[in-house]
């Protein structure tokens, strides 16, 4: 059992080490803004925290409803049906255009009115153009994550890797020049952290679409996709899938987007401190993600080629590997939270409520692994809509209910905030296993009959 569980986790590595390479440089491009901003201003980094927690919650979507798309591709791949790869992308990037356009369209509604999310007026005046910027990249990185989706789906998981690996360095130069004015470039602060993004995901678009158009490998795939039809009931299948998975995504960032926006009802410093930990959590947190991509899209295959037992053992070696992983990062969060503050800030008491804050991430680093790949493996069996309300209920019932009653109830301010999230994480944990439980032995049993 050992040596399946060893064999399989090793295959999944396989295909999950470019996804998280490529993932870590995508939120490296929110860390190095952090970084470099916190060292600009105390205030714009406290407004870069209130930007991307609203841009994200979008951003989330997009990826979400994004994700279907490399499993069905799994699920074609595992019956040999080339023709539905091509015409499953096709619709996946008709999909992510039009929600890219309406979102746009919400956030520059939102832009006009950012008063009503109770930030002090500080951080609103530094919002303003940064998230026009932010805003805007949307309708490039959208179909970005089509072309990767496509591509993870395939099993071919490194071009889009290196276009996100490009796209961090040449965003870290860029806000080297925008944001503090070097080269004769003019100090735009915390907006010109805004164009270096928008700039960088341009270029990383355009790239990676030359590259997959144009590359003998995706060919056979792409041999249908200007003269297939557009069908409803591929619309319906993208929507089957990416859309509960989407909403999954949603319920649990929505979560810490709330709770940004409750540290920042606390003042600028706590919200900024926030920003400081979040960004460091995302990243720890890009390894059981990237085994969760990979982890559906190898159930994927396994589910369309009905490999019941296969599925298993690769989820759970998947949870395993997530499982340990975090446990070392839980570790490093907890003996570094007094010297990881002062990376992103020179501020002291930022640094001090940043300290207290990796006491909470630290210990939801395990439960938030465990839960993000059982979320992959489910959605690669096909099972989104009972897992959507499991998310729901442990994020939103349960997690945002304690967030805010813990903090202005009880009176503990920020840490109730962070221990709350910490309890939504453990409880979606719980479910989420239990529900892949039920799921998979229910699809080995009918296959024994």
């Amino acid at each position: 059992m050992t040596t399946r569980y060893n064999s399989e986790i090793k295959k999944t590595l396989i295909l999950a080490w470019p996804i998280m390479i490529g993932m870590v440089g995508q939120h490296l491009f929110g860390l190095v803004d952090t970084i470099m901003v916190g060292h600009h201003s105390t205030v714009e980094l406290a407004a870069s925290s209130f930007v991307n927690s609203i841009v994200n919650i979008f951003l989330v979507l997009l990826y979400g409803f994004s994700s279907g798309l490399s499993v069905l591709i799994a699920h074609a791949r595992g019956r040999d049906n080339t023709s539905r790869v091509a015409l499953l992308f096709k619709h996946g990037l008709i999909c992510q255009l039009s929600l890219s356009f309406i979102f746009i369209c919400i956030l520059k509604i939102l832009s006009f009115n950012l008063e009503i999310f109770g930030q002090t007026k500080e951080v609103v005046a530094h919002s303003h153009e940064y998230l026009s910027y932010m805003t805007y990249s949307l309708a490039l990185i959208a179909p970005f994550m089509s072309l990767r989706q496509f591509s993870d789906g395939l099993e071919k998981t490194l071009p889009p890797t290196i276009m996100l690996s490009v796209g961090f360095l040449l965003n870290t130069v860029m806000n080297w020049f925008f944001i503090f004015g070097n080269w004769g470039f003019t100090e735009m602060g915390l907006a010109g952290a805004g164009l270096a993004t928008l700039i960088s995901r341009t270029v990383i678009f355009v790239i990676l679409a030359l590259f997959i158009f144009n590359k003998a490998f995706y060919k056979p795939y792409l041999s249908d996709f200007v003269s297939s039809r557009i069908e409803k009931a591929a619309f319906k299948s993208l929507i089957k899938i990416g859309g509960p998975s989407a909403i999954q995504y949603m319920f649990e960032v929505g979560l810490f987007v709330g709770a940004a926006l409750l540290m920042g009802v606390l003042g600028t410093d706590t919200l900024a401190a926030h920003q400081v930990v979040i960004n460091f959590a995302s990243i720890t947190f890009m390894f059981p993600m990237s085994l969760s991509i990979a982890t559906s899209v190898r159930v994927g295959f396994a589910a369309g080629r009905k490999h019941w037992e296969s599925a298993k053992h690769i989820s759970l070696s998947s949870v395993y590997a997530a499982a340990l992983t975090m446990t070392v990062f839980a570790i490093f969060f907890y003996f570094g939270r007094h010297d990881i503050p002062y990376w992103f800030t020179d501020d002291i008491n930022v640094a001090k409520i940043a300290s207290e804050l990796f006491i909470f991430a630290a210990l939801f680093q395990v439960f938030d692994g465990v839960q993000s790949v059982y979320i992959g493996a489910l959605r690669g069996l096909g099972d989104v809509k009972l897992p959507t309300i499991l998310t729901f209920i442990a994020y939103w019932a349960v997690g945002a209910t304690f967030a805010y009653a813990l903090a202005f109830h009880f009176g503990f301010i920020h840490r109730g905030i962070w221990l709350g999230l910490a309890i939504s994480i453990i409880v979606a944990s719980i479910l989420l296993d239990l529900r892949f439980r039920y799921v998979i032995n229910r699809h080995l049993r009918e296959s024994q009959n």
